[in-house]
This record gives C-alpha cells, sequence and structure tokens, in this order.
C-alpha cells in the first residue's frame, strides 16, 4: 500500500471527527474514527520513513522479505 492511500483515509476520518464534535450522539463513531485515524497515520509514517530506505536496493528487499 502506497503513504498516499494512507493519509487520504486518515485527515477524512479526521474531518469526520471535527464535523461531529457538536453531536453527543456520535461519541462511539468519533472513537473509531480516532482508532481508523491513527492506524492509517501509523501507516503512512512507516512507509514514508522505511520505503526510502528499500527502494534504493532491491536485491537487500527481496532477500529481507524472502522471496
Amino acid at each position: 500500500m502506497k503513504a498516499v492511500a494512507h493519509r487520504r483515509p486518515a485527515s477524512s476520518l479526521e474531518r469526520a471527527i471535527t464535523l461531529a464534535l457538536h453531536d453527543p450522539t456520535t461519541s462511539v463513531a468519533m472513537l473509531e474514527n480516532a482508532w481508523g485515524a491513527a492506524y492509517h497515520w501509523i501507516g503512512y509514517e512507516y512507509i514514508q520513513k522505511y520505503q526510502q530506505q528499500r527502494d534504493p536496493t532491491p536485491e537487500l528487499d527481496r532477500l529481507s522479505h524472502g522471496s
């Protein structure tokens, strides 16, 4: 999965949380959205940090993933 595929849903979920803040009946949905956004931000940051290290050396990447 590409980094942008994590960034877009994370931003979208954060916007949904902001819009729902004024409605007390949305507390469960806000928690689920916060968890989902955190998951996608972690995935985004992981790809940003480690994908750059793997790309220049495809042979080492292949060996490290057992392909």
